[in-house]
């Protein structure tokens, strides 16, 4: 696997972002990738397999994994997700009601840290590097 910063300058005359040339030709190796407004920049991180490096030349910049990674958790910070949403309402509800007292299998599913189905972190971009 290669890893690229591709900088997105933006059209003349208008905000959107233009895309190299032959960006279609680069999309068949992408495997991975995380936008990023870098300072009003757009950056697009790549994640992809060999050969990709060829084909598009323009604002591409080449980085190790380790530089990857530390760029890209400047601006994909760790957030959670509800991946039980019936059971976390269940347990909103019940905490607003003021009499229920929650378990310690209740406090599990809020955990993020725990594997109990509920509420877990969302993998950054570098995580799954």
């Amino acid at each position: 696997m290669k890893y690229l910063k591709l900088t997105l300058p933006r059209k003349e005359g208008s905000g959107e972002f233009q895309y190299p040339s032959n960006y279609a030709d680069l999309q068949p190796f992408i495997k991975n990738n995380l936008y990023v407004d870098d300072a009003g920049t757009c950056v697009l991180l790549l994640v992809v397999e060999d050969g990709a490096e060829k084909v598009c030349k323009e604002n591409v910049e080449k980085l190790t994994k380790a530089a990857m990674t530390t760029y890209a958790d400047q601006f994909d910070k760790k957030t959670e997700k509800i991946t039980d949403e019936a059971k976390v309402r269940r347990l909103e509800i019940l905490a607003k009601a003021g009499d229920y007292k929650l378990t310690a299998d209740d406090l599990k599913a809020l955990d993020p840290a725990d594997a109990t189905p509920g509420v877990e972190y969302r993998k950054t971009f570098s995580e799954t590097l």
